[in-house]
Protein backbone atom coordinates (compact mmCIF):
# COMPACT_ATOMS: atom_id res chain seq x y z
CA UNK A 1 0.00 0.00 0.00
CA UNK A 2 2.87 2.39 1.00
CA UNK A 3 4.48 1.70 -2.62
CA UNK A 4 1.26 3.10 -4.16
CA UNK A 5 1.08 6.01 -2.21
CA UNK A 6 4.57 7.04 -3.45
CA UNK A 7 3.78 5.62 -6.70
CA UNK A 8 0.75 7.92 -6.97
CA UNK A 9 2.26 10.81 -5.11
CA UNK A 10 4.84 10.80 -8.12
CA UNK A 11 2.60 10.76 -10.76
CA UNK A 12 0.94 13.88 -9.40
CA UNK A 13 3.89 16.40 -9.16
CA UNK A 14 6.00 14.48 -12.46
CA UNK A 15 7.89 17.38 -14.58
CA UNK A 16 5.50 18.36 -17.80
CA UNK A 17 9.18 18.76 -19.47
CA UNK A 18 10.74 14.77 -17.82
CA UNK A 19 12.62 13.10 -21.02
CA UNK A 20 12.58 16.56 -23.03
CA UNK A 21 16.32 17.26 -24.24
CA UNK A 22 18.25 20.40 -22.50
CA UNK A 23 17.97 23.55 -24.91
CA UNK A 24 21.87 24.77 -25.55
CA UNK A 25 22.44 28.02 -27.22
CA UNK A 26 21.40 27.22 -30.74
CA UNK A 27 18.31 26.64 -29.02
CA UNK A 28 17.74 29.64 -27.30
CA UNK A 29 19.17 32.17 -30.16
CA UNK A 30 16.58 30.34 -32.96
CA UNK A 31 13.57 30.15 -30.21
CA UNK A 32 14.72 34.28 -29.24
CA UNK A 33 14.76 34.87 -33.06
CA UNK A 34 11.79 35.79 -33.24
CA UNK A 35 11.06 37.80 -30.45
CA UNK A 36 7.07 38.27 -29.57
CA UNK A 37 5.67 37.92 -33.21
CA UNK A 38 2.47 36.71 -32.51
CA UNK A 39 1.49 37.03 -29.01
CA UNK A 40 -1.46 39.59 -30.60
CA UNK A 41 -3.31 36.49 -32.93
CA UNK A 42 -4.37 34.63 -30.55
CA UNK A 43 -7.41 36.90 -27.88
CA UNK A 44 -8.54 35.20 -24.28
CA UNK A 45 -11.88 34.60 -26.17
CA UNK A 46 -9.93 32.21 -28.46
CA UNK A 47 -8.37 30.18 -25.85
CA UNK A 48 -10.23 27.18 -24.17
CA UNK A 49 -9.45 26.59 -19.94
CA UNK A 50 -9.52 23.53 -17.86
CA UNK A 51 -11.63 22.90 -14.72
CA UNK A 52 -9.52 22.74 -11.39
CA UNK A 53 -11.54 19.74 -9.82
CA UNK A 54 -11.30 18.14 -6.34
CA UNK A 55 -11.47 14.54 -6.58
CA UNK A 56 -14.24 13.20 -3.99
CA UNK A 57 -14.84 9.80 -2.84
CA UNK A 58 -17.40 9.13 -5.19
CA UNK A 59 -15.79 11.59 -8.39
CA UNK A 60 -16.04 9.14 -11.63
CA UNK A 61 -12.31 10.37 -12.63
CA UNK A 62 -11.30 8.49 -9.07
CA UNK A 63 -13.42 5.24 -10.07
CA UNK A 64 -11.37 2.55 -11.58
CA UNK A 65 -13.00 1.07 -14.25
CA UNK A 66 -14.80 4.30 -15.21
CA UNK A 67 -14.64 5.70 -18.44
CA UNK A 68 -13.22 9.08 -16.80
CA UNK A 69 -10.93 7.38 -14.41
CA UNK A 70 -7.77 9.31 -14.37
CA UNK A 71 -4.95 7.13 -13.94
CA UNK A 72 -2.90 7.72 -10.31
CA UNK A 73 -5.70 9.59 -9.05
CA UNK A 74 -7.35 9.73 -6.09
CA UNK A 75 -9.85 11.23 -3.81
CA UNK A 76 -8.45 14.38 -1.96
CA UNK A 77 -5.76 15.51 -5.13
CA UNK A 78 -6.91 18.35 -7.49
CA UNK A 79 -6.61 17.81 -10.94
CA UNK A 80 -7.03 19.58 -14.42
CA UNK A 81 -10.43 18.73 -16.61
CA UNK A 82 -8.82 19.50 -19.76
CA UNK A 83 -5.21 17.71 -20.00
CA UNK A 84 -6.04 15.35 -16.55
CA UNK A 85 -2.95 16.95 -14.79
CA UNK A 86 -2.99 15.38 -11.83
CA UNK A 87 -1.68 18.25 -9.05
CA UNK A 88 -1.96 15.96 -5.39
CA UNK A 89 -3.28 17.46 -1.95
CA UNK A 90 -1.61 20.87 -2.69
CA UNK A 91 -1.43 23.22 -5.69
CA UNK A 92 -0.13 26.68 -5.78
CA UNK A 93 -2.33 29.25 -6.87
CA UNK A 94 -1.90 32.76 -8.71
CA UNK A 95 -5.25 34.66 -8.38
CA UNK A 96 -6.77 36.33 -11.58
CA UNK A 97 -10.44 37.05 -10.83
CA UNK A 98 -13.11 35.59 -8.41
CA UNK A 99 -16.62 35.94 -8.99
CA UNK A 100 -19.92 34.16 -7.97
CA UNK A 101 -22.12 31.66 -10.29
CA UNK A 102 -25.43 30.51 -10.52
CA UNK A 103 -26.11 27.23 -13.05
CA UNK A 104 -29.92 25.37 -12.94
CA UNK A 105 -30.11 21.77 -13.57
CA UNK A 106 -32.64 19.00 -13.80
CA UNK A 107 -32.99 16.35 -12.25
CA UNK A 108 -31.58 14.77 -8.86
CA UNK A 109 -28.51 17.01 -6.89
CA UNK A 110 -25.44 14.39 -7.44
CA UNK A 111 -26.85 13.35 -11.64
CA UNK A 112 -28.44 16.58 -13.15
CA UNK A 113 -28.65 17.67 -16.15
CA UNK A 114 -27.33 21.14 -17.07
CA UNK A 115 -29.96 23.62 -18.22
CA UNK A 116 -28.16 26.88 -18.31
CA UNK A 117 -25.78 29.28 -16.18
CA UNK A 118 -27.15 32.63 -14.68
CA UNK A 119 -24.99 35.44 -13.46
CA UNK A 120 -25.65 37.16 -10.47
CA UNK A 121 -28.25 39.71 -11.53
CA UNK A 122 -29.97 37.02 -13.48
CA UNK A 123 -30.16 35.25 -10.22
CA UNK A 124 -31.18 37.98 -8.12
CA UNK A 125 -34.02 39.19 -10.66
CA UNK A 126 -35.18 35.61 -11.20
CA UNK A 127 -35.03 35.21 -6.86
CA UNK A 128 -37.10 38.54 -6.60
CA UNK A 129 -39.30 37.52 -9.47
CA UNK A 130 -40.28 34.32 -6.83
CA UNK A 131 -39.11 32.51 -9.87
CA UNK A 132 -36.36 30.83 -7.78
CA UNK A 133 -37.24 29.89 -4.58
CA UNK A 134 -34.81 28.98 -1.03
CA UNK A 135 -36.47 25.19 -0.03
CA UNK A 136 -35.88 24.57 3.42
CA UNK A 137 -34.21 21.38 3.45
CA UNK A 138 -34.04 21.48 -0.65
CA UNK A 139 -31.86 23.94 -1.37
CA UNK A 140 -33.01 26.79 -4.00
CA UNK A 141 -35.15 25.31 -6.41
CA UNK A 142 -37.93 26.32 -9.60
CA UNK A 143 -41.50 26.53 -8.83
CA UNK A 144 -42.25 25.96 -12.49
CA UNK A 145 -40.54 22.88 -12.56
CA UNK A 146 -40.72 20.14 -10.06
CA UNK A 147 -37.19 18.44 -10.71
CA UNK A 148 -35.22 21.87 -11.48
CA UNK A 149 -32.97 23.13 -8.91
CA UNK A 150 -30.11 26.07 -8.81
CA UNK A 151 -26.66 25.89 -7.25
CA UNK A 152 -24.70 28.59 -6.35
CA UNK A 153 -20.39 28.76 -6.97
CA UNK A 154 -17.84 30.43 -5.83
CA UNK A 155 -15.39 30.83 -8.74
CA UNK A 156 -11.40 31.93 -8.97
CA UNK A 157 -9.53 31.96 -12.61
CA UNK A 158 -6.05 31.25 -11.59
CA UNK A 159 -2.87 30.33 -12.97
CA UNK A 160 -0.78 27.43 -11.00
CA UNK A 161 2.71 28.44 -10.59
CA UNK A 162 4.81 25.11 -11.02
CA UNK A 163 2.32 24.22 -14.16
CA UNK A 164 2.55 27.21 -16.07
CA UNK A 165 1.81 24.82 -19.03
CA UNK A 166 -1.77 24.00 -18.38
CA UNK A 167 -2.58 27.57 -18.68
CA UNK A 168 -5.50 29.50 -17.17
CA UNK A 169 -7.92 27.03 -14.77
CA UNK A 170 -11.65 28.10 -13.48
CA UNK A 171 -11.34 26.75 -9.74
CA UNK A 172 -15.26 26.51 -8.51
CA UNK A 173 -16.46 24.93 -4.84
CA UNK A 174 -20.16 25.36 -3.75
CA UNK A 175 -21.16 26.88 -0.88
CA UNK A 176 -20.57 23.87 1.21
CA UNK A 177 -16.81 25.65 1.24
CA UNK A 178 -18.02 29.44 1.67
CA UNK A 179 -15.95 29.36 5.01
CA UNK A 180 -12.67 29.12 3.46
CA UNK A 181 -13.94 31.17 0.53
CA UNK A 182 -14.13 34.24 2.60
CA UNK A 183 -10.58 33.48 4.19
CA UNK A 184 -8.93 32.79 1.10
CA UNK A 185 -10.27 36.06 -0.56
CA UNK A 186 -9.83 38.11 2.82
CA UNK A 187 -6.14 36.92 2.54
CA UNK A 188 -5.85 38.18 -1.38
CA UNK A 189 -7.86 41.79 -0.49
CA UNK A 190 -5.35 42.20 2.47
CA UNK A 191 -2.35 41.53 1.44
CA UNK A 192 0.50 44.07 1.07
CA UNK A 193 4.37 44.22 -0.22
CA UNK A 194 7.16 44.48 1.78
CA UNK A 195 6.94 48.06 2.69
CA UNK A 196 3.48 47.56 4.00
CA UNK A 197 1.94 49.23 0.47
CA UNK A 198 -1.23 47.34 -0.52
CA UNK A 199 -0.14 44.49 -2.65
CA UNK A 200 -2.13 43.52 -6.25
CA UNK A 201 -4.31 41.34 -6.21
CA UNK A 202 -2.20 38.90 -8.24
CA UNK A 203 0.83 39.82 -6.81
CA UNK A 204 1.55 36.79 -4.52
CA UNK A 205 1.37 32.42 -4.98
CA UNK A 206 -1.28 30.87 -2.92
CA UNK A 207 -0.80 27.24 -1.18
CA UNK A 208 -3.83 25.50 -1.09
CA UNK A 209 -4.01 21.89 0.89
CA UNK A 210 -7.14 19.56 0.83
CA UNK A 211 -8.44 17.99 4.31
CA UNK A 212 -11.07 15.66 4.83
CA UNK A 213 -13.99 17.81 6.00
CA UNK A 214 -17.55 16.96 7.04
CA UNK A 215 -20.87 19.10 6.52
CA UNK A 216 -23.80 18.99 8.84
CA UNK A 217 -24.60 15.89 8.34
CA UNK A 218 -21.31 14.34 9.05
CA UNK A 219 -21.05 13.65 5.31
CA UNK A 220 -17.39 13.58 4.72
CA UNK A 221 -15.86 15.56 2.24
CA UNK A 222 -12.28 16.63 0.73
CA UNK A 223 -12.34 20.73 1.25
CA UNK A 224 -9.40 23.14 1.01
CA UNK A 225 -9.89 23.92 4.86
CA UNK A 226 -11.62 21.97 7.74
CA UNK A 227 -14.50 24.08 9.71
CA UNK A 228 -14.08 27.78 10.05
CA UNK A 229 -10.36 27.08 8.58
CA UNK A 230 -8.95 27.59 5.60
CA UNK A 231 -5.51 25.63 3.97
CA UNK A 232 -4.61 28.57 2.49
CA UNK A 233 -0.35 29.68 2.89
CA UNK A 234 0.54 32.72 1.33
CA UNK A 235 4.23 31.86 -0.40
CA UNK A 236 6.60 34.19 -2.77
CA UNK A 237 5.91 36.89 -4.71
CA UNK A 238 5.27 36.42 -8.45
CA UNK A 239 8.43 37.01 -10.41
CA UNK A 240 9.69 37.31 -14.06
CA UNK A 241 9.49 35.33 -15.97
CA UNK A 242 6.07 34.88 -15.40
CA UNK A 243 5.11 37.96 -14.28
CA UNK A 244 4.55 39.26 -17.18
CA UNK A 245 2.00 36.77 -17.98
CA UNK A 246 0.30 36.79 -14.83
CA UNK A 247 -0.08 40.54 -15.34
CA UNK A 248 -1.35 39.97 -19.65
CA UNK A 249 -4.02 37.57 -18.14
CA UNK A 250 -5.05 39.55 -14.86
CA UNK A 251 -5.59 42.43 -16.85
CA UNK A 252 -7.61 40.66 -19.04
CA UNK A 253 -9.73 39.04 -16.39
CA UNK A 254 -10.34 42.22 -14.73
CA UNK A 255 -11.64 44.16 -17.92
CA UNK A 256 -14.05 41.45 -19.22
CA UNK A 257 -17.55 40.98 -17.61
CA UNK A 258 -18.19 38.44 -15.67
CA UNK A 259 -21.02 36.89 -18.10
CA UNK A 260 -18.40 36.47 -20.63
CA UNK A 261 -16.57 34.83 -18.07
CA UNK A 262 -18.85 33.02 -16.68
CA UNK A 263 -20.07 31.31 -20.20
CA UNK A 264 -16.74 30.65 -21.67
CA UNK A 265 -15.84 27.17 -21.43
CA UNK A 266 -19.19 26.44 -19.58
CA UNK A 267 -20.29 23.96 -22.47
CA UNK A 268 -16.68 22.18 -22.17
CA UNK A 269 -17.45 20.87 -18.43
CA UNK A 270 -21.42 21.08 -18.48
CA UNK A 271 -21.66 18.69 -21.58
CA UNK A 272 -21.56 16.07 -19.10
CA UNK A 273 -24.08 15.99 -15.60
CA UNK A 274 -23.78 17.60 -12.53
CA UNK A 275 -21.42 16.01 -10.23
CA UNK A 276 -20.83 17.53 -6.94
CA UNK A 277 -17.70 18.95 -5.81
CA UNK A 278 -18.93 18.09 -1.92
CA UNK A 279 -22.00 17.77 -0.16
CA UNK A 280 -24.40 21.10 -0.61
Amino acid sequence: MAKEIEETKALATQDPFAGVPALDDNDLNDFASTGNMGDNDFEQTDITYGWLKIAQTNSQVATKGHAKYIPGIEAGMYYDTLTNTIFGEKIKLIYLKFFRSYTEYKGKKGDGEFIRSLTRPQFKELLDAGEIVLVEGEGLKVPEFDDHFVQEYANWMVMVEDHPEVGILRYQVGMGSIRQVKVWNTQIDTAVLPGGRPAPKWAYIWELELALDSDGNNHSYWNFGVGNKANVKRLDIVLQPLRSRVIKNFTFFQKTSVETVDNAGQKTYTDDSYESDEPV
